[in-house]
């Protein structure tokens, strides 16, 4: 009776423990058509939901809002599409305390109309309860909701006039129905990404601005009272372009503006972070990337103080852009970063922290066409079974850069043994050496190598670093 009951004991614990161990995954779904997911919620049983778009309704090009739902292992179970004659966007997704659907956009109005803001409630089974549309002559679009304090949603976008879009912030219950509204911005083109109500009640956004900063498009930070009125502005910029993707609220009262900026003329986009103390006093600012374009979508604070984001990269990634996921400490200073997706575009728009201590990232992956992308990672940033390298971005330096029939490469920083690759934006690995005691080398340029951009990607025991070569 006993050994029977042992038996019974080990059984029943090992299939609780491997039920509730934690499935990381690195999911595409969709049709053949395009498709993308802008948020991600999860809710207290694990199950996911995602907001986005898609053409796979009318299959033309005429995008309608989606709503889908996983469950906690990445199993897709449902996608709701919210069609009407003209393209539909889905921007974000907000889940009200009684498990109602909230997700806002912009509704098209046909040809040179322009378009409305949108937004549609729905159950939780993606059933339509209501949809409701804002607009004037001009164009509308709502980027962002959240909840407020007293129950009712805050929500931010943009409305237009005859002279451009200025930042639009808009209160309303979550009946849909506006308490009170406000405009904010200059001559130019303005619109606001972003919005979080503060302790005090009152709510902080962030905004891209051409009609303030330094010239270009700047980011905008902008500190308002309960009512929406402003108590105070920042930009983050330079007379280059820029744009700027959110505003990330520290538990010591900070804030981090961040996003992606050219640092000269012409340049590649770098990330950029910018951190205010609650008054609006500058604190700091870091730019960090590699040699090729690099933004920053999503961010929040982790618990040791430093930041998780999520974004794209070129400077890293095999294709044209790979989604990458990274943290950096207190100051900003890069700990590690991991590189997702395939040979084609993939990027990360939104990163939330799970239920099972990893992260939930979605985006949009494309190869060969767009679709849904939903990640589960665990607490560094990798997959179960199949971790992602960490790129550790040693320098190396590639001469001449273009070149032809052979290169040089100094590794000043390395010891040890080296992995080189010579690959194309499409992933074809046109050669593969290893180097001991790499200081410097020279590689001999495969001659079914045509003219062109490649990628040099060396790997050793601490991770990968890639850079850029054009043969000529």
């Amino acid at each position: 009776m006993r050994m029977r009951a042992a038996l019974f004991y080990f059984c029943f614990l090992f299939f609780f423990l491997g039920k509730s161990q934690p499935v990381y995954f690195e999911n595409r779904y969709g049709s053949s058509y395009s498709e993308s997911s802008q948020s991600v919620q999860q809710m207290a049983d694990g199950s996911i939901y995602i907001g986005g778009y898609s053409d796979s309704v009318s299959q033309n090009g005429v995008f309608d809002p989606s709503i889908s739902k996983f469950d906690r292992y990445g199993n897709w179970l449902w996608t709701k599409h919210y069609s009407s004659p003209e393209s539909d966007y889905g921007f974000y997704l907000y889940v009200l305390p009684d498990s109602k659907i909230i997700l806002v956009g912009e509704i098209g109005l046909g040809g040179v109309n322009g378009t409305d803001a949108q937004i549609i409630k729905t159950d939780s089974s993606g059933n339509l309860i209501w949809k409701k549309t804002f607009g004037g002559p001009y164009s509308q679009s709502i980027e962002y909701v959240d909840a407020t304090a007293d129950g009712n949603l805050i929500a931010c976008g943009y409305t237009s006039d005859s002279t451009g879009n200025d930042v639009w912030i808009v209160k309303m219950d979550t009946a849909g129905t506006i308490l009170w509204q406000k405009k904010l911005g200059g001559p130019l083109v303005d619109y606001s990404d972003y919005i979080k109500q503060t302790p005090d009640g009152g709510y902080i956004s962030s905004a891209v601005t051409s009609s303030f900063g330094a010239g270009g498009t700047d980011g905008w930070l902008l500190r308002l009272d309960q009512n929406g009125d402003t108590l105070w502005t920042r930009t983050s910029g330079n007379q280059y372009s820029g744009g700027c993707q959110g505003v990330c609220a520290t538990t010591q009262g900070d804030f981090i503006l961040y996003g992606e900026e050219e640092t000269s003329a012409g340049s590649w986009f770098n990330f950029f972070m910018t951190k205010y103390d609650a008054n609006g006093n500058f604190i700091w600012k870091k730019n960090f990337g590699g040699s090729g374009s690099d933004a920053i979508f999503d961010m929040f604070e982790a618990p040791d103080k430093g930041f998780y984001g999520v974004g794209y990269s070129n400077s890293y990634s095999m294709g044209p852009l790979n989604l990458i996921f990274f943290k950096t400490d207190s100051v900003g200073t890069v700990e590690w970063k991991t590189i997702y997706g395939n040979a084609g575009i993939d990027i990360g728009y939104y990163l939330i922290p799970s239920m099972d201590n990893g992260f939930l990232i979605t985006g949009s992956s494309n190869l060969p066409d767009d679709q849904y992308y939903l990640l589960h990672l665990d607490s560094l940033g990798g997959l179960t079974g199949i971790n992602s390298p960490k790129i550790h971005d040693f320098d190396f330096f590639v001469f001449p850069n273009p070149g032809h029939d052979k290169i040089f490469i100094s590794v000043p920083s390395q010891k040890g043994k080296l992995e080189v690759e010579i690959c194309d934006m499409n992933g074809k690995v046109y050669m593969k050496q290893d180097i001991n005691n790499p200081a410097s080398f020279e590689i001999q340029i495969p001659p079914d190598i045509s003219s062109g951009m490649y990628f040099i990607k060396l790997k050793s025991e601490k991770g990968i670093s890639v850079r850029k070569f054009i043969r000529d």
